[in-house]
């Protein structure tokens, strides 16, 4: 096992034990008795995930799913209190509307960039690629989505993969011409590949991080936003945020 494996191991065991530790200081507050669905693809296993955010809000139903068409099914068969996702996904309906946005270093979007092998993206050739990308908006949404990261008006040919993990095999099998990620990832796929990775930035490409959804019109939860809010750095770090703000 390599070395940054064996610290994000690490790293995470800590975490998981400190967030127990909060947990069972705050045992004595109230229970929420609330639902709240996660749908984050991320380097964090969603049972690691979900077994973090229950410790460090007590009293809550939480789910994390792994595959968003899980997620989607399981938020309109069975409705949850608040949604965590990435905020287009809160925004693409009426029915939820953000009451906590993420933010990160002071933004509350970060960059996209298209990643390839051997040279970068020419822009004219972007019609015909494959472009491999993390879904976070089903079949319909997500072309829209890359269409606009893009700059292009024609719907790109995409690969949808379910987490960041699942990218880099298809530069290494070729199946996509480029993906498309968030630039923070990058020294991370570096790292774990031989290839001979490129990178393409792109103008005003930018996705919003993840939000707090809450159904339109239900009652405002101002316990769960606190807690939500208070959560140890750690345990937002494995959201992707530094922190929660109010819209």
């Amino acid at each position: 096992m390599g070395e940054g494996a064996k610290s994000c191991r690490i790293a995470l065991a800590l975490v998981v034990a400190a967030t127990l530790v909060a947990g069972s200081v705050r045992a004595a507050a109230p229970a929420l008795g609330q639902k709240i669905y996660v749908y984050l693809p991320s380097n964090v296993r969603p049972p690691m995930l979900q077994r973090v955010l229950a410790a460090a809000l007590p009293g809550a139903e939480v789910m994390v799913f792994r595959h968003l068409r899980d997620f989607e099914t399981s938020v309109e068969e069975a409705p949850p209190d608040f949604i965590i996702s990435a905020r287009p996904f809160v925004d693409r309906c009426d029915r939820w509307k953000p009451v906590l946005q993420g933010f990160a270093a002071e933004r509350a979007e970060e960059p996209y960039v298209l990643v390839s092998v051997g040279r970068a993206v020419d822009p004219a050739d972007i019609p015909d690629l494959g472009i491999g990308v993390v879904d976070l908006l089903g079949k319909k949404g997500m072309p829209v989505l890359v269409a606009r990261l893009l700059g292009t008006t024609a719907l790109p040919k995409l690969i949808r993969v379910g987490q960041p993990e699942d990218l880099l095999p298809l530069l290494e099998l070729g199946f996509a011409g480029a993906v498309l990620m968030p630039a923070r990832a990058v020294p991370s796929l570096r790292e774990k590949s031989a290839l001979d990775l490129r990178v393409t930035e792109l103008k005003a490409a930018s996705v919003g991080l993840p939000a707090v959804g809450v159904a339109a019109g239900a009652p405002v939860s101002t316990e769960m936003e606190r807690r939500l809010m208070g959560l140890p750095p750690a345990v937002k770090a494995l959201l992707g945020v530094d922190d929660w703000r109010r819209p």
